[in-house]
């Protein structure tokens, strides 16, 4: 690992070199993991994922979710947090769909027994 630290005095370098092998020594000895934001958290999942197929569909979500809770750290985020910013799906508007692209007339209400 190579990082610097951007002084000139060793005090200083030695100083900020102990504080990061101590942040790597924490969570191995302690099991206490760094706090991370939302954006620090999508970028690292992007870096991990880079061979799937779907990553132009995370880049999209992470691109959609980010302006809004990027700041955020991992543990104040949750269901309610994202739900403010999903779309909100209506059940008509996904049965007309469905049934448009499968190409059958929308559901009445009643249900068929499958076999």
């Amino acid at each position: 690992m190579a990082e610097s630290c951007g002084a000139t005095n060793l005090a200083v370098a030695e100083h900020y070199l102990a504080f990061c092998l101590n942040e790597i020594r924490k969570p191995m000895a302690f099991g206490i993991r760094p706090t991370r934001t939302f954006r620090q958290a999508a970028i690292k999942y992007l870096d991990d994922t880079q061979h799937k197929r779907s990553l132009k569909r995370y880049l999209y979500a992470f691109n959609h979710a980010i302006p809004h809770v990027g700041h955020l750290h991992l543990d104040h985020n949750h269901n309610d947090t994202l739900a403010q910013i999903r779309r909100p799906v209506a059940r008509t508007e996904f049965q007309t769909i469905r049934s448009t692209k499968l190409g059958s007339p929308p559901s009445t209400g009643t249900q068929r027994s499958r076999r």
